[in-house]
């Protein structure tokens, strides 16, 4: 996250964990999020964010329900 409440990411992304719409891996980091992010956590392959307004927004692999999003669907874009 940059100071500007921007998200870069970029790695493996088999699950979507990047959150860019794809499960393409990334060397070179791709924008995910242009402003208003004021946290971000992340797992073996999952990632979630917190928004500046409070929500929170995940993507990747759900198998084990980690997205919160009450499913075991795997995203490949952020969910809110």
């Amino acid at each position: 996250m940059k100071q500007d409440g921007s998200v870069w990411a970029k790695g493996r992304n088999l699950f979507g964990q990047l959150g860019d719409g794809t499960t393409i891996a990334k060397n070179t980091f791709t924008t995910v999020f242009t402003s208003g992010v004021k946290a971000v956590a992340a797992g073996h392959s999952h990632s979630m964010v917190l928004k500046q307004d409070g929500s929170v927004w995940s993507t990747g692999s759900n198998v084990h329900g980690q997205l919160g999003d009450g499913s075991t669907i795997d995203r490949n874009s952020f969910m809110f």
